[in-house]
């Protein structure tokens, strides 16, 4: 059955395959008209009491940016994680509150960071992240992470005292460690004598696929949302975080920048995947200069043999 959603989702399947980036850019325009046309036919099915389909669901990156600015739901979300926690207050700095992804930049010649959610709380400060892909990398951003919070907190100048402490929290869709645990907690210590370091920063691993049974019950419908879209009814919390995820859904203006920061981190994607197998394949060149087997080749680049013989 045809539908403006459907084919949006065909065009965006697209351009993937598309690197000519005029071609690409009238694509991305046909495609927010798309998205313009869809979002009009969701406001008139809503209005008539039709059926909502959501296009982006919380686990979207932007979409859970943009529902987790919401005050009220991150306290809910920090308490329901600590249940101990006395969660009196949270505030998104200004530089921060203006928009949900804040990225910080951390030096001239270094990289940047994009961090999805970040706020203050009572004494501490919090960054929240959704993973939907598994990610080989991830202790090392995880690491990355709370340096570049330190950057961005601590003023020059000011004394290492004043560092507050740091929570980075990634809610994983699938369990990176595989381990079949709902949430991983990780503190620096000596391996020795389990001698805490103390320095305050702590990273907390949602695993969202993790076996049911095992999920505690503060958030065992946090988990359910996130991990399939259902809605417990008899969950007040749940309920505004899906409420929050429609009322994005339905606002064309705010679809259609999430439509095209889409295509530029799809088109950054494309790019660095370019110049990695680019970078392979001047690796595997010098290699076979050198007079190396194939096979060795193949083992140091990931090439195929085919590949290697053709360069």
């Amino acid at each position: 059955m045809f539908s403006f959603a459907s084919l949006s989702k065909y065009v965006e399947k697209f351009l993937y395959l598309i690197p000519y980036y005029p071609l690409h850019f009238l694509l991305v325009c046909f495609r927010i008209v798309l998205q313009n046309l869809y979002s009009l036919g969701l406001a008139r099915g809503s209005e008539t009491g039709g059926n909502f389909m959501t296009k982006y669901k919380f686990s979207n990156k932007l979409m859970f940016a943009l529902v987790m600015q919401d005050e009220e739901i991150c306290a809910e979300f920090i308490q329901r994680l600590f249940p101990g926690k006395k969660v009196r207050s949270l505030s998104f700095p200004n530089d921060i509150h203006i928009t949900p992804e804040k990225t910080i930049v951390t030096g001239v010649l270094s990289r940047s960071v994009r961090l999805d959610v970040l706020f203050e709380g009572e004494d501490e400060y919090y960054d929240i992240e959704m993973q939907v892909e598994t990610d080989a990398d991830l202790a090392k951003r995880i690491r990355y992470y709370h340096t570049s919070m330190d950057t961005l907190f601590l003023k020059k100048s000011k004394p290492y005292s004043d560092l507050k402490p740091t929570y980075v929290i990634f809610i994983c869709l699938h369990d990176p460690f595989a381990m079949g645990e709902p949430i991983y907690q990780f503190e620096r210590f000596d391996r020795n004598l389990q001698l805490q370091l103390r320095d305050e920063t702590y990273t907390i691993i949602l695993a969202i696929d993790c076996p049911k049974g095992k999920i505690p019950k503060e958030l065992e419908t946090f988990f359910t949302y996130v991990g399939s879209g259902e809605v417990d009814e008899n969950d007040a919390f749940v309920k505004r975080i899906h409420k929050r995820v429609e009322e994005v859904n339905r606002d064309s203006e705010v679809l259609e920048i999430m439509t095209i920061e889409e295509e530029m981190n799809a088109r950054a994607d494309y790019a660095y995947k370019q110049g990695a197998a680019q970078e392979k394949r001047e690796i595997a060149k010098n290699l076979k200069q050198l007079g190396l087997e194939y096979e060795q080749i193949r083992q140091a680049t990931g090439l195929t043999i085919e590949e290697i013989e053709n360069l």
